[in-house]
């Protein structure tokens, strides 16, 4: 894990991603994939790993996440952005974060104690609270 100072992103908005994240209520924040691995191309997405406050529900995480895809999606001009929760990745990808991440928000001990961490599995009752507050965002914005 590399972290943000000192590191370039070139033709990322990174200073749009760092300030979207401060505004959001999250407490890590983890650039990865191509873009921090510095091969992204025009068709390129931006992946983003982060962890929620703990004083979310579910409910409140869907929307929160929803929020930062589209706010980021505005500001930086694509609908290929990925937001992803630390705590529900999958091994190998929390793996693929952990090691070739760029954090841009929060402390990289409190990232590292996710090596090693098996993901949090969500009950029935959860995800399907999260796909109604999708369905119900997705009306919103339509």
């Amino acid at each position: 894990m590399r972290e943000l100072a000192g590191t370039t992103v070139p033709g990322l908005g990174v200073e749009a991603i760092v300030r979207i994240l401060e505004d959001a209520p999250v407490t890590l924040g983890v650039l990865y994939g191509s873009h921090a691995r510095g091969e992204a191309t025009a068709r390129s997405d931006i992946d983003l790993a982060v962890e929620f406050d703990e004083s979310l529900s579910s409910v409140e995480r869907t929307r929160a996440r929803l929020g930062i895809i589209e706010r980021l999606s505005t500001e930086l001009e694509t609908d290929d952005v990925d937001v992803v929760p630390l705590s529900r990745a999958p091994e190998d990808l929390l793996e693929t974060i952990l090691d070739d991440g760029i954090l841009v928000l929060g402390a990289t001990d409190d990232v590292e104690t996710y090596r090693g961490q098996p993901p949090v599995v969500s009950d029935r009752r959860d995800q399907l609270d999260a796909f109604d507050d999708v369905l119900d965002e997705l009306e919103r914005i339509v």
